[in-house]
């Protein structure tokens, strides 16, 4: 009897996974109907707006969407929970856009956290298991409970380092962008002109004056754009040149000569923070060469009078 259940039950299985496999593949069918209207207006904003991103995002009937879209009320009350304990939607929302992750959103990147909550609480639980399998209740527990907290803030954490190292290829990049927007100015072109001409030459800052250029196309004034863009950044050095330009274009001031006199100031704080930055690793220096490079001088400098001396013995 023992047998014929098992079988039935790894019959049964068998069936539950063939028929969601079955499933999976009749769901990746394309459809050749007709799109509506509101899908096709929302993939042309997309770029521009969260709800319109949303709506454009392929929704299939899956087994995974499905089990998805059931656990979406009880994931999000945990990623609600779990970002009052490490950080608000906000912060997050802002380091995501910092990082030029404006894609994911707030919600996707809190699934990425209680996946590797669950991640690190299986692998602390794996370790306890393993190497402390005689250690008591109380440590095993403090152990998967330290591992399910490094887990939920370790995606943050590479998140604010992600971020930090955009914000400075931005500040590096500003001299040559502001460059760039003075010699278009100086060729005739107008200021929302320059913009979107620089906005094509790649790199971190010209992709978010091109996010600029696409909300000027959408409605919102050019100023009122790269004053989003700084809020939204939040660098000093580019902070500072829209306030410059956006005084400059309310005042009628000559814009190429403000813009050239901020590509200087930006070439100068560049190379302060050189400057300070050698400052700062010249100390860090010293460690190799007291630790490393000295020993092994010392050593060979020595080492022939030891060897005189012995064989002088």
């Amino acid at each position: 009897m023992a047998g014929v259940t098992s079988s039935v039950l790894m019959a049964a299985a068998f069936g539950v996974l063939l028929g969601l496999g079955i499933w999976t593949l009749v769901a990746r069918i394309p459809r050749f109907a007709a799109p509506r209207l509101v899908r096709r207006l929302a993939v042309a904003v997309s770029d521009v707006s969260p709800a319109a991103r949303e709506v454009a995002r392929t929704r299939r009937l899956e087994p995974g969407g499905l089990l998805a879209e059931l656990a979406a009320p009880v994931a999000e009350r945990i990623g609600r929970v779990l970002g009052a304990a490490v950080g608000g939607d906000e912060t997050v929302a802002r380091l995501l856009r910092q990082a030029g992750l404006a894609g994911l959103t707030v919600r996707a990147f809190r699934g990425q956290q209680l996946a590797s909550c669950a991640l690190a609480g299986a692998l602390g639980a794996a370790a306890v298991s393993l190497g402390a399998r005689g250690s008591g209740v109380l440590v095993a527990t403090a152990v998967v409970g330290l591992a399910v907290a490094g887990g939920a803030l370790l995606p943050e954490r590479a998140l604010r380092a992600r971020a930090a190292r955009r914000r400075r290829r931005i500040e590096a990049e500003l001299p040559v962008i502001l460059d760039l927007l003075v010699l278009a100015l100086s060729a005739g072109q107008s200021i929302g002109e320059a913009v979107e001409r620089v906005s094509r030459v790649g790199g971190d800052l010209a992709s978010e004056l091109a996010r600029a250029v696409a909300q000027t196309h959408a409605g919102l004034p050019l100023p009122a754009a790269l004053e989003q863009l700084a809020a939204d950044l939040q660098v000093t050095a580019v902070t500072r040149s829209i306030e410059h330009l956006v005084a400059a274009l309310e005042r009628g001031a000559a814009l190429a000569d403000v813009l050239r006199a901020q590509a200087d100031d930006a070439r100068d704080a560049s190379r302060r923070q050189l400057m300070e930055a050698a400052g700062t690793q010249e100390v860090a220096m010293m460690v190799p060469l007291v630790l490393l490079i000295l020993p092994v001088t010392i050593a060979f400098a020595l080492a022939p009078a030891v060897l005189v001396l012995e064989l002088a013995h």
